[in-house]
């Protein structure tokens, strides 16, 4: 199962954007970044499969 939440850190722990279907007392790992560089990432990965292709 792989899931993308949105988290916002409030300096002690992370708290989801938006209610999360997970079970409780569960360990799950997590890989943390900042919106910006994800965003900078994911917009490479489209590049690099699609092209300069304009979508309207």
């Amino acid at each position: 199962m792989k899931k993308t939440l949105k988290l916002v850190f409030d300096g002690q722990v992370f708290q989801p954007e938006e209610p999360v279907d997970l079970t409780s007392n569960t360990c799950y790992f997590a890989i943390i970044e900042k919106i910006e560089e994800g965003l900078k990432r994911y917009l490479t990965v489209l590049l690099d499969e699609f092209g300069n292709v304009l979508w309207i």
